[in-house]
């Protein structure tokens, strides 16, 4: 009996977060980290490590509905990637 060779998954691309940026538009919309974590659906904790830069991405999805919690519009949602640094 032969074996198959085994099964590999791309990984699930991620989305860069800027945490400074993340708390600043939580904070300039008057949000607390609670109630934009209920709002988004995710848990009070993962947002509190987004925000210190604990955690660095998220999933795509997750990505939406924290922007959709901010209120950012699609032409908005770049303010919270984070872009890489390029050398002078």
């Amino acid at each position: 009996m032969t074996e198959s060779p085994p099964v590999t998954t791309a990984p699930k691309p991620h989305i860069a977060i800027d945490s400074e940026a993340l708390r600043e538009l939580r904070q300039g919309r008057g949000e607390t980290q609670a109630s934009l974590a209920a709002k988004a659906g995710i848990s009070f904790q993962y947002l509190w490590q987004l925000e210190r830069g604990v955690r660095t991405s998220m999933k795509p999805p997750t990505f939406v509905r924290l922007c959709d919690a901010l209120g950012l519009r699609e032409s908005q949602r770049g303010k919270l990637r984070k872009h890489p640094v390029r050398a002078a």
